[in-house]
């Protein structure tokens, strides 16, 4: 349950100032970036949810094109599945306007096949 709350505690190190964060690393890099906070909390299993929750989980390809650090950030326990899953359905911008699945689904697509495929299992999966 806790780790479902701070998955994305990166964010304020981000640049996203759409919602009131003014940090100075890419959006994307808020799952690592919350999770390197967690370790020095001493909470690894809270840092592996945030590290991998990220879009549908952040491929090895990814990474690499995005510089990110060389690390495992798919979803791979349920906990880590579902929380990704969940956080598909809200916008940080508007938390009170729950997306539809078709959405969703085009959102995953732009970030390819591979993408789209683990969202899909998702659905299979929690809905």
């Amino acid at each position: 349950q806790e780790a479902a709350m701070l998955h994305d505690i990166g964010i304020f190190l981000t640049k996203a100032p759409d919602i009131g964060c003014f940090g100075e690393h890419p959006y994307i890099c808020h799952g690592y970036l919350g999770a390197d906070l967690l370790r020095k909390e001493g909470l690894p299993h809270h840092a592996l949810v945030c590290e991998r929750h990220t879009g549908a989980g952040i491929s090895l390809e990814m990474i690499k094109e995005n510089h990110l650090p060389p690390r495992d950030m798919l979803p791979v326990t349920l906990e880590e599945k579902l929380i990704a899953f969940a956080d598909k359905f809200y916008s940080k911008t508007n938390l009170t306007r729950e997306k539809k699945l078709g959405k969703i689904r085009a959102e995953m697509a732009f970030y390819g096949e591979e993408t789209v495929a683990r969202f899909e299992e998702w659905c299979e999966l929690f809905l």
